[in-house]
């Protein structure tokens, strides 16, 4: 219909093959979706949304229960804690990369994999970077910074590389933690990652209660049970 529009108006377009190539997702589910008639359409993504919102919660509570971001805007993630099924921990990960780095970029998706696996196995052994931080483990523990060569060193509407925003803490550069001391703000400042994070935790939250209201409207069903959690 786009391009019949597009026709009758006279204007030429651009036709991307991989809007029809099997090896993405999008177009794989888009095809099955067109083969299932409405009936067994809605029960597949009812279910689907089901599932989504059961992680989502979930996803909420490892980032509540596990990481935490001192006064520096380090974050440090308690693996001993971290109890998750492989895609709900690569999710939470890459949830991790995106507040440390104040950015809104992901990390690519197979490297995310290849670090689960890595923790998975007691690793990673080395310091690495990925998705604009930098990843240490110290036994149990492991500190996400930000890595230094991805660094917008410079005030944006009083927020500096999307971590930090103007405040009182100015401290030595020396001082800080090694992970965090190369991408620091100029003038006083405060950390904003710790916000960031607490913004995830509610709109994952809030996705989840949509998702139950969407998907049922009987108070006693599995989803509206699943997705409880405290005020």
């Amino acid at each position: 219909m786009i391009m019949s529009s597009l026709a009758q108006a006279g204007e030429a377009w651009v036709s991307d093959p991989s809007n029809e190539s099997d090896a993405y997702e999008r177009v794989r589910i888009r095809k099955l979706s067109e083969r299932l008639d409405p009936a067994r359409l809605h029960k597949v993504t009812s279910a689907g949304m089901i599932l989504r919102a059961v992680e989502d919660v979930r996803l909420a509570g490892l980032v509540e229960q596990c990481a935490r971001v001192d006064a520096d805007g380090l974050m440090s993630v308690d693996l001993t804690a971290c109890e998750a099924a492989p895609p709900v921990m690569r999710r939470f990960l890459t949830l991790l990369l995106l507040a440390a780095s104040g950015d809104s970029r992901s990390a690519a998706a197979p490297a995310v994999q290849a670090l689960a696996e890595d923790i998975a196995a007691v690793g990673p052994a080395s310091r690495l970077t990925l998705g604009g931080g930098w990843v240490q483990r110290r036994g149990g523990t492991l500190l996400i910074g930000r890595d230094p060569g991805e660094a917008r060193l410079e005030w944006r509407g009083g927020i500096w590389d999307g971590r930090y925003q103007r405040g009182a803490r100015l401290a030595r550069g020396d001082a800080l933690p090694f992970l965090v001391r190369h991408g620091v703000p100029d003038k006083p400042w405060q950390e904003i990652v710790s916000e960031r994070l607490a913004l995830w935790v509610d709109a994952l939250r809030l996705g989840a209660d949509i998702a139950a209201e969407l998907a049922s409207h009987s108070p006693g069903s599995p989803l509206s049970m699943a997705t409880t959690h405290p005020a």
